[in-house]
């Protein structure tokens, strides 16, 4: 059965578990702490036991409430209390403690398009599902036959371009079904090119930079595709040089980077 306890801080792993929030926001994280600060922790963390060493000496694995023990250990460091009340849940698999996990964040405040598709190809990577496509069911078992096959292809787009964005989280569903559209007609490694001249770039200009090249990707039509060979959109002819072609309102336009785009060869 479930008890509440109060377990001390140190013997919680809150990150023992994948998370299926990339990010917390930092209002929203600020407005709970001061609330916690005045009337307590109005629900309590959920946990289950450590297993396996999946927490390493950790006697517990946070299962749900991550923004509410993260607010209560800036708490705590401030002179709050050292434990937390918890749920303690009886012992789980990985795969299904996650699955509670997206559950349960689901239910108080749905995850972005973008942290459905990352967690699901997160789940996947981790080998906690054999195909990207259990990984969804599992993780979303009450998502309509549309939903999951969007989840999937959001998902393939954090593969293909996670690790090159800053912000995604913050983007629309349209615009994380327009950025697997173009992966999935071949323009990551040129997206990915574009957006090294600014890696740091905030979400909204990290949208403007790949906008061109969902834009071209979305302007292809079956009868205009190339026959045998792909397009060149991307080519490195030597070590240090970089060219990136970039189609505009006007006609293209051609990026040149790396050491060797020197004064000299664009003269």
């Amino acid at each position: 059965m479930h008890n509440i306890r109060l377990i001390p801080l140190d013997d919680i792993a809150d990150d023992a578990l994948i998370r299926d929030r990339s990010h917390l926001n930092a209002e929203a994280l600020a407005k709970l702490k001061a609330s916690q600060k005045t009337n307590g922790l109005r629900l309590p963390i959920e946990l289950i036991p450590n297993e396996n060493g999946r927490s390493g000496d950790r006697p517990y694995t946070l299962l749900s409430g991550l923004r509410r023990i993260t607010a209560w250990r800036e708490l705590a460091t401030e002179g709050g209390a050292n434990t937390i009340p918890a749920l303690v849940r009886e012992p789980m698999e990985v795969a299904e403690a996650l699955a509670a996990v997206v559950e349960e964040n689901e239910m108080r405040e749905p995850l972005s398009a973008w942290e459905r598709g990352r967690i699901v190809w997160i789940a996947h990577y981790e080998g906690l599902f054999d195909t990207v496509e259990g990984a969804a069911k599992a993780l979303f078992p009450a998502a309509s036959r549309v939903k999951l096959s969007r989840i999937r292809a959001i998902a393939r787009a954090v593969e293909a371009m996670g690790h090159a964005l800053t912000g995604p989280e913050l983007w629309s569903l349209r615009q994380c079904l327009r950025l697997a559209s173009a992966v999935r007609a071949g323009f990551a490694p040129v997206m990915e090119a574009a957006l090294a001249s600014d890696p740091n770039a905030p979400a909204d200009i990290q949208w403007r930079i790949v906008l061109a090249y969902l834009e071209e990707a979305e302007g292809l039509h079956e009868d205009a595709k190339p026959i045998g060979t792909r397009p060149v959109r991307l080519a490195r002819p030597r070590r240090g040089l970089e060219i990136r072609r970039e189609k505009t309102k006007a006609g293209w336009s051609l990026h040149f980077a790396g050491q060797m785009a020197t004064d000299g060869l664009m003269d």
